[in-house]
């Protein structure tokens, strides 16, 4: 036999037996940074009467709050402690919404929006199989430490004291009109540990 057919051959049975492995496999090949299919919610949105738009979050995967649902309502007053039920000493957990470049401050931690590294959502004057993803470089300055992280819409970044977490963005992109980096407002939902 002569040595390139052999190689060709060798070649081609190894190609064979690199798909057949890999048709085994299919996708339960774990990524780098794969949490597993538990561990994950659905890349589902749900937008909101403002036209932000909310996704998936926390252990039982459920659409976070819109920005106008968890303001109480100016008709109904919240219901005034009573004798038996003390009233909270501080609050413990604060939305807050910052503009591209502006450092707001709540609950004892700074946070300033830094730049947009990734805009995939779905435009709102389109139909998409999945929701698409943002991605933010955020300042962080809580206590002495202050860093950068990559937040993204419904994952939460720790510190020692806070749960830090993107909940919503505006404006929704369309499809015809790109979101200049002054138009964008994040909220921010900052919780005491």
């Amino acid at each position: 036999m002569n040595t390139s057919h052999a190689y060709g051959a060798g070649l081609l049975a190894l190609m064979a037996l690199f798909v057949l492995l890999w048709s085994l496999n299919g996708s339960d090949i774990p990524l780098e940074g794969d949490r597993g299919i538990a561990d994950a919610c659905t890349k589902e949105a749900k937008v909101c009467a403002d036209g932000t738009s909310v996704y998936r979050t926390g252990t039982n995967c459920e659409f976070a709050a819109c920005p106008t649902e968890s303001k109480p309502s100016k008709s109904t007053p919240a219901p005034a402690p009573t004798p038996s039920t003390p009233a909270p000493s501080s609050a413990s957990k604060v939305s807050v919404v910052a503009r591209y470049n502006e450092k707001v401050t709540v609950l004892g931690v700074s946070i300033t929006p830094l730049l947009v590294l990734e805009d995939s959502r779905c435009p709102s004057d389109a139909q998409c199989v999945s929701a698409g993803n943002i991605k933010l470089q955020t300042r962080i300055h809580s206590g002495a430490t202050s860093t950068d992280q990559f937040l993204e819409i419904g994952k939460a970044f720790t510190t020692p004291t806070e749960i830090i977490t993107l909940t919503a963005v505006t404006p929704q992109p369309k499809i015809s009109q790109p979101i200049g980096s002054t138009m964008y407002r994040f909220t921010f939902e900052v919780k005491k540990k």
